[in-house]
């Protein structure tokens, strides 16, 4: 019975451990991977006007299942890149911190950054504010944050629920604080459409939680040593 019971609070220390080194080793440098689009994950078919057409375009603005190759996974990711279109077979994808993708353009991180903290969580609730966060991110990005004019433009056939939603994002960016952190990772592409995620950073109460298991598993375990002893 001692030792059913502490196996789970072995196996939770083991995956508190992963988790720390998974942190720790997060590249500051590009990694390649093979990445693929896999489909939608929230979307909506809406017209807008965006550089990788000359002419309006009706897409499926939203979220999108990537597949990673190797190891082989998936995650949900917005296209940072209307200049291009997705790939649905495997492709080399440069692996970065947005930090470094963005750090010759500072006001643009800044905006890209606050609007993943207030509004990433949100925005995969609904395909309707998931398409208006790929909207005004693209504003965010590349253009002048104002949807009628500029290389990336709401038109009279861009959904009125999607078009909506986006200017309320664009209108609160500036009174948004920093907002929930996040780890943002781009995914840059020199032939396709490059992608961006972004995973919770655990807040400090969790770390101390996470050091705290690990120390109650740590004694069970010397406990149950000396018992066998």
């Amino acid at each position: 019975m001692k030792t059913n019971a502490i196996k789970p609070l072995l196996r939770a220390a083991s995956g508190a451990l992963c988790c720390i080194g998974l942190l720790a080793a997060a590249p500051a440098h590009a990694d390649t991977v093979a990445l693929r689009y896999a489909g939608p994950s929230a979307t909506i078919d809406t017209q807008v006007l965006i550089p990788v057409r000359a002419t309006p375009i009706s897409i499926r603005m939203g979220a999108y299942d990537i597949e990673r190759q190797s190891p082989a996974g998936s995650f949900i990711a917005y296209c940072s890149d209307p200049f291009q279109y997705s790939h649905g077979s495997f492709s080399a994808y440069d692996s970065r911190p947005l930090a470094t993708h963005l750090a010759a353009a500072p006001a643009r991180l800044a905006d890209v950054a606050l609007l993943f903290g207030n509004a990433y969580a949100g925005s995969l609730a609904s395909a309707t504010g998931a398409a208006g966060f790929q909207l005004a991110l693209w504003e965010m990005w590349h253009d002048d944050k104002n949807l009628d004019f500029g290389i990336v433009q709401a038109t009279a056939g861009t959904s009125a629920l999607v078009r909506a939603e986006a200017q309320s994002l664009l209108d609160q960016l500036g009174g948004w604080t920093a907002g929930t952190p996040y780890r943002i990772t781009v995914y840059a592409s020199d032939d396709y459409q490059d992608y961006v995620t972004a995973t919770p950073v655990p807040e400090p109460a969790a770390w101390a939680l996470m050091l705290a298991g690990l120390g109650l598993a740590g004694g069970f375990a010397r406990r149950r040593r000396r018992q066998d002893a």
